[in-house]
């Protein structure tokens, strides 16, 4: 696996895993844009295509939401993106970070407790789909 700087068309490139499908006809060019330029972001890829995208998406010097797009196949591969992601979330330097996931969906929400985060609240309508999502936080 190797670990590079995100670029927009690698959203493209991604099998998206069946929990994150709807995103591939919400998310456009310039929201893909957006979140390359507001703060750090990775792609990972495995056999020349990309399994992970992702990164901080920064709002103030303060706090950054974490957000990250997975392939169909990343589950495979869960230990070393879990590593990648600690590392990655080392370098950060925001004393606050939010990520929020779909509500009910559990492996999402267990790896964010993996990562160091605490429930904090439901979001009733958030997203493309203003879908219920769990929202975490991580305090440094």
């Amino acid at each position: 696996m190797t670990i590079q700087p995100f670029h927009p068309g690698d959203f493209w490139r991604l099998k998206l895993q069946p929990a994150q499908e709807y995103l591939a006809s919400h998310i456009t060019p310039e929201i893909a844009m957006r979140y390359a330029n507001h703060g750090p972001a990775l792609t990972a890829w495995k056999d020349g295509r990309p399994i992970m995208c992702g990164g901080a998406y920064a709002w103030t010097d303060e706090g950054a939401m974490l957000w990250a797009w997975f392939s169909d196949d990343s589950g495979r591969h869960f230990y070393k993106l879990h590593r990648a992601t600690e590392r990655f979330i080392d370098t950060l330097d925001y004393p606050r970070l939010v990520a929020l996931c779909r509500s009910g969906f559990v492996p999402a929400a267990r790896w964010l407790e993996m990562l160091g985060f605490s429930y904090l609240r439901t979001v009733p309508e958030y997203g493309p789909e203003c879908a219920p999502h769990d929202c975490y936080l991580r305090v440094t």
